[in-house]
């Protein structure tokens, strides 16, 4: 062997120690010029440098997780191991992605202790989703049985600021939202009335759709979760009986027990308000008084019950005539009764009152003493109709029917009288 091919030999082996050991070519090397007959040789060792590179490159990007890394080329036979572990590799990224989305059929068998680890992962996924779904259905049927609760999640700054994440079964029903399967998902808009109601805690009454049912409806700030901080609990408790008892015990406070028209301290609390209206607008405000002529006598000789079937009657026609909203028509003590009827001038307050007068005299009652026989009753009626002013309370204004009323009493009976207000 000459010097030359042995400096040779010690270059090449320069290079392959590089190779194995991953260290830097010395600068004399680099540059070395071989033998013409040693070309072969040289062409080798550079084809096994660059497999090599392409080898860590190809390891390096899998290992960052680049599992879709294009291979080297086929003829780079060191890599072709690590061609069958990144299909592996891509079939397991797929197999988690079918668990993901809930399907948990997904088995290893080609990764040794890394495929048990991965079947036990996929098992305890889907025994701890059925566990959850079951303890979700459980809080379902428990919230179910509770008053309506709904959760809702606040959106400052935009339009429809509040979506509603929860309701429970009755809280759909009354309320008219949208059914939902899971517990986090968004079922629908919070109806305009209910997203007006005050955020504070303060409670506050409000029906449902139908206004067959009450509620007393409190918020309270309430985390749902962590993707939903800015949530309210509304809790709505069912007052529906309380709310018929107080309108129970409101309109039998109100209403005369007989002839369920106002009582007297009704009449006067509608009246007020209704009488300061037409001072605001200065529209008339009329008054009638009703006395039934010779019911002293009627009682005396058929009877109370015969008497009561009187009022009772009586009560039944004011109530048919007197049928807008705003008239007010009240049982002012023993056989005397009051009608208000604002926005109504004088006139027409006549023309009524005659109307009453007339239908009760047409009206038979059957005599308790004898069935072949009807009785037919009488009203003097007092009228007085004003433009409401300052020096008109209402209570000048009813005194001064009252007088109108005794008037026709005076007259002979079974009359209309009308009296404008003294001036002075």
């Amino acid at each position: 062997m000459t010097k030359d091919h042995e400096s040779a030999l010690q270059h090449l082996a320069l290079i392959l120690d590089s190779l194995l050991e991953n260290k830097p070519l010395p600068a004399e090397s680099i540059d070395y010029a071989y033998p013409p007959e040693w070309t072969p040789l040289v062409d080798s060792c550079q084809r096994l440098q660059n497999a090599i590179d392409e080898f860590n490159a190809y390891v390096l990007a899998l290992s960052q997780g680049n599992i879709d890394v294009e291979a080297p080329p086929r003829k780079n036979y060191l890599a072709s191991s690590l061609k069958h572990f990144q299909a592996q590799l891509q079939h397991l990224t797929w197999q988690a992605e079918c668990i993901t989305q809930g399907n948990y059929n997904q088995k290893l068998d080609f990764m040794g202790t890394f495929s048990e680890v991965f079947n036990t992962m996929a098992l305890q996924l889907e025994f701890r989703e059925k566990q959850l779904i079951s303890q979700q259905d459980s809080m379902k049927r428990v919230f179910d049985k509770l008053d309506p609760i709904f959760i809702v999640e606040t959106h400052a700054g935009t339009n429809n600021a509040e979506t509603i994440l929860y309701a429970n079964q009755l809280a759909q029903e009354r309320f008219h939202l949208q059914e939902q399967t899971h517990l986090m998902e968004y079922s629908a808009t919070l109806p305009q009335d209910i997203a007006q109601l005050p955020r504070d805690g303060t409670p506050m009454e409000f029906p449902d759709a139908e206004n067959t049912y009450w509620y007393r409806i409190t918020s309270s700030y309430f985390p749902w979760t962590t993707h939903h901080e800015n949530t309210l609990l509304f809790q709505c408790v069912d007052i529906t009986t309380q709310k018929r008892h107080a309108a129970k015990l409101e309109q039998a406070a109100n209403t005369d027990e007989l002839t369920k028209v106002l009582n007297r301290r009704a009449f006067e609390f509608s009246a007020t308000h209704l009488w300061e209206a037409c001072l605001n607008t200065s529209k008339p405000f009329s008054v009638l008084m009703f006395d039934l002529d010779y019911f002293k006598r009627c009682n005396d000789t058929y009877g109370h019950q015969f008497g009561d079937l009187c009022l009772k009657t009586f009560a039944d026609i004011l109530k048919k005539v007197f049928s807008r909203s705003s008239d007010i028509v009240a049982r002012y003590g023993g056989e005397e009764f009051v009608v208000a009827l604002p926005f109504t001038p004088g006139d027409m307050a006549i023309l009524l009152g005659e109307k009453v007068r007339e239908r009760l005299q047409e009206t038979p009652i059957p005599d308790p003493c004898d069935n072949s026989l009807d009785v037919h009753l009488t009203v003097s009626i007092g009228v007085t109709s004003p433009i409401p002013e300052p020096h008109y309370p209402l209570n000048t204004l009813i005194a001064r029917a009252d007088q109108a009323l005794y008037k026709a009493k005076e007259d002979g009976r079974n009359r209309v009288v009308f009296l404008e207000m003294e001036t002075g």
